[in-house]
């Protein structure tokens, strides 16, 4: 039996707007690539995003049901051949590894520049 709550105690929660959800947000992405020689795997968590940055992406239907997907590859460097868009990913991730850590080392020296002023 549910007790009532004091008059100063009673919560009420206003209505959201309907969103529309037509983007997708990845979660996790998690690649292991042991060699060139041995296949890779990737596994990856994504769901419905609204697409604006202000608003997060959303785990959860209206009933509190997990509606995150999920992929699991095992095979790779098989499945880049069947699939060039993973392909173009892939390649797009190893390309920008150079320019991050360069990006990245030009931030650590601003950072120990200013420690030295």
């Amino acid at each position: 039996m549910a007790l009532s709550l004091k008059e100063n105690e009673k919560l009420t929660i206003p209505a959201t707007q309907e969103k529309i959800l037509d983007k997708l947000w990845i979660r996790q992405i998690i690649i292991q690539t042991p060699s060139p020689l041995v296949e890779g795997s990737v596994k990856m968590e994504y769901g419905p995003w609204s697409g604006n940055m202000a608003e997060d992406a959303v785990w959860r239907d209206v009933d509190g049901n997990d509606i995150t997907k999920f992929i699991s590859i095992n095979n790779l460097y098989s499945t880049m051949i069947e699939c060039p868009e993973l392909k173009f990913a892939f390649d797009a991730i190893l390309s920008a590894i150079l320019p991050l850590q360069a990006f990245l080392d030009a931030k650590e020296s601003e950072v120990e520049e200013s420690e030295v002023v």
